[in-house]
């Protein structure tokens, strides 16, 4: 079946997908909330002066290059601090993606191919996600199309006009100054290029390289500072080998329904009507050469040097992955082209909502809705004595959503940086008969469970994506409170009558629980705690309640330790209980016959008595990790 060259293949049908595109993306947009990594990029465009701006706000402080950061500093003096208005550029770079991934795979293969392939893009939640995001993503994926889009002219279409040397080094210089990754694949494509060209079309677009390289320099001291501190490996962890797998099924949403229809199409279509057209071989090549030298590097670098990789630094070369795999296809008719687009975007937007509830996910999260449940619940409770423990990586997060509500109750303001024993302090002067508790951004577990000790009744709890909130009571008020979120006892010891097991300069450790990890009928959703009951009076001497998994021949797999004396609090019982809870999923798949060891540490001369040693699960909700993992 002949292409036809038809109004329906050059203007209507791109312009359908572009027009869904759209729709997804600018969805009740106004309701988009700020996410951590947002807030950070905004707290750090408050300088007054620009040389503050690359000091702070990006070489000691990020590890991006500057280019976001000074649009948004000057984006921010025009229209203010407002999702609508910081959110807008990037959603409409997240749509121009999906007509330039139209243009360059029907320029590099034809019209079906380009069809096809802006369909997908348009709807599946990887690129949905981050084309809302106010982050270097959208951006670096718009310049990285344009940039090869002109690149193609010059080195396949040898095209030697001014005009397209000059789009094609203001794009590229663009490129660089947007994120490492995109940086690095620009060096990867400018490489490609020397293959292709010889003798004049060469030393031409040699003279653009180097034009690309004079405009970049400006930037170079900030890339090697930020280079020096060796990346943003302090939060990621080091890939599986299986990596590349999850971010595929990731690409599907998840969805082996989606990933069936997606194959199914593409095996009919290209058994069918088979592209014979062996010139465009080479681009088939340079295409999975891209994707495959960028994710190797990433995975390579991320297992020798520091974690870098995730589902974000693949984001800038997806498309060309996308396009390889429907360039088997010849060009088709109009109709053939609308019935399969339709197929792919039905079932992509079916999956999008009721599959990946990709509009609850996105649309409420804990910065937005847990000062919304505080002001409520303190208006609820406001006959009782509480107390609110907010804990965020910058509480400024939850006070600029307390401003737009036009609430500002106290609370105290828990991150990384404040001692936990202080935040125990804290709560133990307030004699709170209700403790209003929310953490945001994978807020620590240990301290939900040691709030949970000194309240034991549940009044409410929600969840959002990496977050939660809990109203706590010490009393049991009325028929719906319960008791806290359900504990699955594994196994503890505990001191027989009033007697504990004490340690002294002799006796450095209790007896270890040791749980054989593959007898336990665990979830990834799972969280596994360690907690330790010690009685004193007095603050205690350095100890720690140690969480240490071994492989069977007793290698350390995973070590975790929390210092007791951070837990301490007086009380009349005279005892206090240390916590340890880490997220099954965050540790990643153990080894088979491991052992995990609980025990109290004691490092220093002093007496301890420990009374109590247990070992439980506890689970979270799956909206708590729904944006990324599979629900």
């Amino acid at each position: 079946m002949q292409q036809q060259t038809t109004k329906y293949q050059d203007w209507l049908l791109p312009g359908f997908v572009v027009a869904i595109a759209a729709v997804l993306r600018f969805w009740h947009f106004e309701q988009i909330p700020f996410m951590h990594d947002e807030f950070s990029a905004l707290f750090r465009t408050q300088y007054h002066t620009f040389h503050d701006l690359i000091l702070y706000g990006v070489k000691l402080n990020d590890s991006h290059p500057a280019g976001v950061q000074v649009f948004l500093y000057y984006w921010i003096k025009l229209f203010g601090i407002h999702e609508i208005a910081i959110k807008l550029p990037f959603a409409l770079l997240g749509v121009g993606s999906v007509w330039l991934a139209y243009r360059l795979a029907t320029r590099w293969f034809n019209k079906t191919t380009g069809l096809l392939t802006a369909s997908f893009l348009a709807v599946i939640q990887y690129t949905v996600f981050y084309s809302q995001l106010a982050r270097p993503y959208s951006a670096g994926l718009f310049f990285t199309l344009l940039s090869v889009w002109f690149w193609s002219k010059i080195v396949f279409e040898k095209d030697q006009r001014l005009t397209t040397f000059l789009y094609f080094v203001l794009a590229s210089a663009a490129n660089a100054y947007i994120h490492a990754f995109t940086l690095y694949f620009l060096l990867i494509q400018l490489a490609t290029g020397i293959f292709f060209l010889r003798k004049k079309q060469l030393l031409h677009y040699l003279y653009a390289c180097v034009v690309i390289g004079i405009l970049y320099l400006p930037h170079v001291p900030i890339f090697l500072a930020q280079l020096s501190r060796g990346g943003i490996g302090d939060w990621l962890h080091t890939p599986s080998p299986w990596f590349l797998i999850h971010y595929f099924f990731y690409l599907f949403q998840y969805s082996y329904g989606f990933l069936l229809l997606i194959l199914g199409i593409t095996l009919y279509l290209s058994i069918k009507h088979f592209n014979k057209n062996r010139q465009q071989n080479r681009l088939r090549i340079v295409a999975v050469v891209w994707f495959f030298v960028a994710y190797l590097t990433a995975y390579f670098y991320s297992i020798l040097r520091t974690p870098v990789i995730q589902f974000s630094t693949l984001y800038f070369v997806s498309p060309f992955a996308v396009m390889v795999v429907f360039s088997f296809i010849k060009p088709l008719h109009w109709k053939v082209n609308l019935t399969a687009i339709l197929m792919i975007m039905v079932s992509g937007v079916f999956v999008l909502l009721f599959g990946r509830h990709y509009y609850q996910e996105m649309y409420k999260q804990g910065f937005d809705e847990i000062p919304k449940e505080v002001v409520a619940d303190l208006h609820a409770l406001k006959h009782q004595k509480n107390a609110v423990i907010l804990q965020a990586p910058d509480t400024r997060m939850f006070d600029y959503y307390f401003k737009k509500i036009k609430g500002s109750p106290p609370y105290f303001k828990y991150n990384k940086s404040v001692p936990f024993k202080q935040m125990n302090r804290w709560l133990t002067k307030q004699h709170a008969e209700n403790i209003l508790y929310g953490g945001a951004d994978y807020p620590p577990l240990f301290v939900i469970e040691t709030l949970k000790d000194r309240f034991p009744y549940l009044e409410k709890q929600k969840a959002w994506f990496n977050a939660e909130y809990f109203v706590l009571s010490k009393e049991k008020p009325g028929k719906n409170c319960s008791q806290t979120r359900e504990r699955m006892k594994v196994q503890s010891f505990q001191s027989k009558g009033k007697d504990c097991f004490t340690l002294s300069a002799k006796r450095h450790y209790t007896p270890a629980l040791e749980i054989a990890m593959d007898t336990l009928p665990t979830t990834r959703f799972d969280v596994l705690n360690a907690a330790a009951t010690l009685v004193d009076s007095v603050p205690p001497g350095d100890a720690l309640l140690v969480f240490d998994w071994r492989t069977a021949d007793g290698k350390s797999f995973y070590w975790s330790g929390k210092a007791v004396k951070d837990f301490f609090y007086p009380n009349n019982s005279n005892t206090f209980t240390v916590h340890i809870a880490k997220r099954l999923q965050s540790i990643g798949k153990f080894p088979k016959r491991s052992i995990l060891k609980i025990y109290v540490w004691k490092r220093d001369s002093s007496m301890l008595s420990v009374q109590k040693l247990r070992f439980y699960i506890t689970k979270t909700k799956p909206v708590e990790q729904g944006l990324f993992k599979r629900m």
